[in-house]
């Protein structure tokens, strides 16, 4: 599904998984979207250059320690996603109820959360009480 979704919006499958890790984790730096990414610094580096050219995302030095590289999904980065985001659950339409679709919405953001803590090695407890933070926002 993820290659006909990349092709869809003709992107390489590497900057669609970018792009939903940006969305779906909000990294707060290119070194730490380079851990979720299992990459290294260069190819992070080229990714990012190639969906930065394509309008999908921005860089710029933190506003706090000028040596991190932060990322964000421009507007038209966040239209993709979510036009994705369409897409996917289209497919998925097919398969499962709106409420299952509900469902694994929410497991598939909270997965996300699970990974990010468990690569970043952040503690179980503050994790817990930040995930249920951003449950409450939503």
């Amino acid at each position: 599904m993820s290659k006909s979704l990349a092709q869809a919006a003709q992107l390489q499958v590497d900057e669609l998984y970018c792009l939903a890790l940006i969305y779906s984790t909000h990294p707060s730096c290119v070194k730490d979207l380079s851990t979720l990414l299992g990459t290294r610094g260069p190819r992070t580096s080229k990714l990012l250059g190639t969906l930065e050219r394509k309008g999908y995302l921005k860089r710029a030095l933190s506003a706090i320690d000028h040596r991190r590289e932060e990322v964000a999904l421009t507007e038209r980065g966040q239209a993709m996603v979510n036009d994705l985001l369409e897409r996917s659950e289209e497919i998925l339409g097919g398969y499962l109820s709106p409420e299952e679709r509900e469902q694994l919405r929410r497991l598939v953001h909270s997965m996300g959360e699970v990974r990010l803590s468990l690569e970043m090695g952040l503690e179980t407890e503050g994790f817990t009480a930040e995930a249920q933070r951003r449950r409450e926002v939503e």
